[in-house]
């Protein structure tokens, strides 16, 4: 996602598309690259929050983990194929990471068990718990 939304920026802030401003200059691109961002930082503290969690062995390290997963792998597919929509034809020049960043984000959900099965299996049987706490992973327990 970081890659994508740098070389979006980049294209926005230098190209011109029909008209005197640059392409960051229209208000839909600049919300799309700032909704880019701020779901970036969202995947990066949430991932940072599941490493503490499970480098300090908090009960919570598990669930926050597959959060982090699922969350962050279907995050950066939104957040690319938006990238790629900011872009438009450009995006698919071949020196253009835009298209290769969307490639790898589009696996991202479906390698290391799938985003399906981790929220049925792994999810699931959290919740069943007779001692899962729902605040626990939120800090509020």
């Amino acid at each position: 996602m970081r890659q994508a939304c740098a070389a979006t920026l980049e294209f926005a802030r230098t190209k011109r598309r029909g008209g005197a401003v640059p392409v960051l200059d229209h208000q839909s691109v600049a919300d799309a690259l700032s909704d880019a961002k701020g779901r970036i930082e969202a995947v990066r503290l949430l991932a940072w929050r599941a490493m503490d969690a499970v480098v300090s062995q908090q009960p919570e390290g598990l669930e926050l983990a597959l959060h982090a997963k699922v969350f962050g792998s279907e995050t950066g597919v939104d957040v690319v194929n938006r990238l790629v929509q900011v872009m438009g034809v450009q995006a698919y020049d071949g020196h253009s990471p835009v298209m290769d960043q969307l490639q790898h984000a589009l696996a991202y959900p479906v390698i290391e068990g799938s985003n399906t099965g981790v929220r049925r299996r792994q999810l699931q049987d959290l919740l069943r718990g007779a001692d899962y706490d729902p605040l626990a992973a939120s800090g509020m327990a």
